[in-house]
């Protein structure tokens, strides 16, 4: 949430600071993660079973208890030939339009968002000369008012009235927003500078807030009613 903040803090020592700091920090994460996590025995005995019930998919034969530990190096090679879903049925026909019609709304999603996060820096450089400390205290205003909606007004808003219409919701606000952006420019106190700034990517922000946790939720619910129809 206060990222771009502290990123457009270190920019003002050299465009770079902010990548050798995020590089140092990811690198921290790793060696901790390598240090004090382990692999879970449940993970490994069920990518084990994933392997042995595909072999015996093939084979024709019953899974046998000892599959797990005839596991070795050369099962890991058909694990990754599956994909790590060795054993698991593909989605039925009546999922799979729902499915594709989920990654389509997310693309559109990520495009969109992706658009305003890439090129509205340039935008506000182009048009008021706006550098990397305006632009991301612009964008960390944005993603606090993005976590505040998420954290109150979406909530309330999905218990209400569900999940489809928060998603359509945040969708025609972030529409709004980036169209509002377009019509950026002028002087920077006059109504299309900094005020419609304020308000265009409030306005985008307030969508994201809809439309992240509403795609988000659709992919658990899917994932529960697969599982149920299983057992």
């Amino acid at each position: 949430m206060f990222g771009p903040g502290i990123g457009a803090g270190l920019a003002q020592f050299t465009l770079q600071t902010p990548m050798l700091v995020a590089c140092g920090i990811a690198g921290m994460g790793f060696v901790v993660a390598a240090l004090k996590f382990k692999e879970p025995e449940k993970v490994k005995k069920t990518n084990k079973r994933m392997i042995a019930d595909s072999k015996n998919k093939k084979g024709g034969g019953k899974l046998g208890n000892d599959d797990d530990d005839n596991y070795d190096a050369d099962d890991a090679q058909e694990l990754g030939q599956h994909g790590g879903d060795a054993g698991v049925e593909k989605a039925k026909p009546e999922y799979q339009a729902p499915i594709l019609c989920m990654f389509f709304i997310s693309f559109c999603f990520a495009l969109a968002f992706s658009g305003y996060l890439y090129f509205s820096g340039l935008l506000l450089f182009d048009l008021f000369g706006w550098e990397s400390l305006e632009f991301g205290f612009v964008a960390m205003g944005a993603s606090i008012w993005m976590v505040i909606h998420q954290t109150s007004t979406f909530v309330a808003f999905q218990k209400k009235f569900g999940k489809h219409a928060s998603l359509m919701l945040g969708a025609c606000f972030m529409g709004l927003g980036l169209f509002a952006m377009s019509a950026w420019g002028g002087d920077v106190r006059s109504f299309t500078g900094v005020p419609l700034v304020v308000l265009s990517v409030g306005t985008l922000a307030f969508g994201v807030a809809f439309v992240q946790p509403s795609i988000t939720c659709k992919r658990r619910r899917r994932r529960r009613k697969k599982k149920k129809k299983k057992n």
